[in-house]
């Protein structure tokens, strides 16, 4: 459900203003506003608050800050280690520490951290820099090598090293050709191959020769290979052990310097964190000053807090002085701004907001889909997987997700919402009598109600049309409350025609309902005069619908036929379902026709590892499309601003 929100005004006196402020923050229930008088009016009476030019500089100071531990500092500690320190006490006790601080203090260390940190990064990009350069070197020299040694190398020629590219590869022989020609055939070309298709070169000329051909080489746009500068006039021979020791002296360094920089953040992350989590505190408390108003002797606040944390809030700042600090609701037309909008949700309903992360939050005072997602997903989930074995192992994932031991917040909801779908998967595991497919039957497992798919028994055809008959079943009540729900989002924002629309959409699906059974004789005659009623009862909502908004009433017939439409692409809960089925009998088959006990077990493994991956796969996807198009094309009123309070970060790392 979406939370009610009170929107508020604090007035005081100034001398208390930074320790009301400061309990803002501690509390962290307010969606701060920016009072419109105090950015708009011309008068002297209400002016707004200026930052002072210490806190203006304060403010760059904790920006600069928080955006250099955020770059150079915390993007460099291993993750694992972040969520192990997420909400733990040696958190807590380092951030109570510096949130208690001076600003010099806090600046300090932070630029001292900071510049550790820099200094460890910096250490590791020159020596990745060194051994990128060496090895680029010595795989030269060791692609060289067999020809070197095959080879005399005279001692009166100078050798470049050269390599090409495969887009390049054809110049290997123009510029063999043309160094022949300007050494007058004093000169000697070694190649061979190097990995990814590419190819090396020697090129050897006499020194008299030198600076012509290293000329050619250079306008021809060929990249000599130069090596270390104190090994450039060394026997090749001697380079190639030269370069593989100071390689291996330089991967050893870059262990030592990975050892260092895990005992470092292993006793410096928190520190860091914290040291974030109070700048960002400190820049945002410098923020919001900007966004209230005062006069000669008093301060104005202004913002939205959810109505059930109002008294409390009241209490704890009427408790800060024995000044008078008044505090009291406005009317929701006083402000410019919609109310922020805050889901809150029961614990296992929660999760499932999840599902809802890519969705734009609903807008204030319409209704909050989330406890439908609940209701409706995993029964649908299950239904397309409908396996008890497939079942006891997502449910095994799911618990695991979310009761593992460093899972984060997002991890523990998926893993709550996959332990769901488990449990409904299992219950139509029993429904249709699937355990990993067709296996058990061998065990004596029988459905309670029928199969979803046989190759023997007279009712084949049957039991293919009672799943299709219950996938639309679910469609037609999925998008029955889906149409209820638009009648109540309606009603709330003022919509008439929308709930008019709506209505008749309902009684239309009904009177098709009743007639179509009626023509398949399914029912009862008596059911024809129901079916009728619903039509007429359509037609007239239509005049009405003609009369206040003629183009809304001139679709209807058309947005029926749609929603007809939305329930029979339900139908696809039955074809996911009768593949996954088909899948695994197979798999069963083919593990049962072959010989071979191990390599059939192997086949029917892989056949069912695919068919839950799929499994796992399509009902999530089709689900949530079933959810996203078909059931929130009906209510869901987009367009809500996120409640943001203002709020110190010690508790949300």
């Amino acid at each position: 459900m979406i939370e009610a929100m009170s929107f508020v005004e604090i007035i005081g006196p100034k001398k208390v203003f930074g320790s009301v402020l400061d309990t803002l923050q501690q509390t962290g229930v307010m969606h701060i506003e920016e009072i419109p008088t105090a950015s708009q009016s011309k008068t002297v009476f209400l002016r707004k608050i200026h930052l002072s030019e210490e806190q203006t500089r304060q403010s760059q100071t904790y920006e600069e800050l928080a955006k250099l531990l955020a770059e150079d500092g915390i993007a460099h500690i291993p993750k694992p280690l972040v969520s192990r320190l997420r909400n733990s006490e040696e958190f807590g006790a380092q951030y109570q520490q510096w949130s208690t601080c001076d600003d010099p203090d806090v600046v300090a260390t932070a630029r001292k951290v900071h510049a550790q940190v820099r200094s460890f990064m910096r250490r590791g990009r020159n020596l990745d820099d060194d051994v990128r350069v060496l090895a680029v070197y010595e795989e030269l020299a060791e692609a060289l090598a067999p020809l070197v040694k095959s080879s005399e190398l005279p001692k009166e020629y100078e050798f470049v090293g050269v390599i090409f590219e495969r887009k390049n590869l054809s110049a290997k022989t123009l510029l063999k050709e043309h160094i022949h020609k300007l050494t007058s055939g004093q000169c000697r070309f070694l190649q061979t191959q190097l990995k990814g298709g590419r190819a090396a070169a020697l090129v050897g000329f006499h020194k008299q020769h030198a600076r012509e051909s290293r000329q050619f080489i250079a306008e021809a746009g060929l990249s000599e290979i130069h090596g270390p500068r104190q090994l450039r006039d060394k026997p090749f021979e001697e380079v190639l052990v030269r370069v593989q020791k100071d390689l291996a002296g330089l991967r050893t360094e870059q262990r030592q310097l990975s050892g260092q920089m895990q005992e470092f953040f292993a006793t410096t992350a928190s520190l860091l964190l914290a040291l974030k989590a109070v700048c960002d505190d400190r820049l945002s408390r410098l923020n919001a000053i900007s966004k209230f108003a005062q006069t000669d002797y008093a301060f104005i606040i202004q913002g939205w807090i959810p109505t059930a944390r109002l008294e409390v809030l009241s209490a704890r700042i009427r408790s800060i002085s024995r000044s008078p600090i008044v505090i009291h609701p406005l009317h929701s037309r006083e402000t410019v701004n919609t109310p922020p909008v805050r889901l809150s949700n029961t614990s296992p309903i929660r999760p499932f907001e999840q599902l809802l992360a890519l969705f734009p939050l609903p807008r204030y005072g319409t209704i909050d889909p989330t406890s439908f997602v609940a209701a409706f997903f995993p029964p649908m989930f299950g239904l397309m997987l409908a396996d008890i074995g497939y079942g006891l192992i997502i449910a095994a994932g799911g618990l695991f997700l979310r009761f593992r031991r460093h899972s984060g917040t997002l991890a523990r909801a998926l893993g709550t919402v996959l332990t769901w779908c488990a449990f409904y998967t299992i219950i139509f595991g029993f429904v249709f009598g699937e355990f990993f497919g067709t296996f058990g039957h061998h065990l004596g497992l029988r459905p309670l109600w029928r199969e979803r798919f046989t190759l023997e028994g007279p009712d084949k055809t049957g039991t293919l049309l009672g799943y299709l008959v219950l996938a639309v079943a679910v469609g037609s009540a999925h998008t029955l409350c889906g149409l209820v729900l638009g009648i109540f989002n309606a009603r709330r924002t003022g919509e008439k025609a929308k709930a008019i629309g709506c209505l008749a959409r309902i009684v239309g699906l009904i009177g098709l309902f009743f007639i179509v059974a009626r023509l398949a004789r399914l029912l009862p005659p008596a059911f024809s005069t129901v079916g009728i009623g619903a039509l007429l009862a359509f037609f007239v909502l239509m005049v009405v619908s003609l009369i206040n908004h003629p183009m809304h009433g001139m679709i209807l017939p058309l947005e029926l036929l749609s929603t007809v439409g939305n329930v029979l692409s339900y139908a696809r809960i039955m074809a996911i379902g009768i593949a996954s089925a088909v899948l695994a009998m197979l798999a069963n088959q083919f593990g049962g026709a072959i010989g071979n006990v191990v390599l059939a077990a192997l086949v029917v493994i892989l056949f069912h590892t695919l068919n839950l991956v799929l499994g796992i796969v399509d009902p999530t996807i089709q689900g949530l499309r079933l959810h996203y198009v078909e059931f929130f094309s009906k209510f869901y009123s987009a367009g809500g601003r996120a409640y943001s309070p203002f709020r110190t970060k010690g508790e949300t790392l």
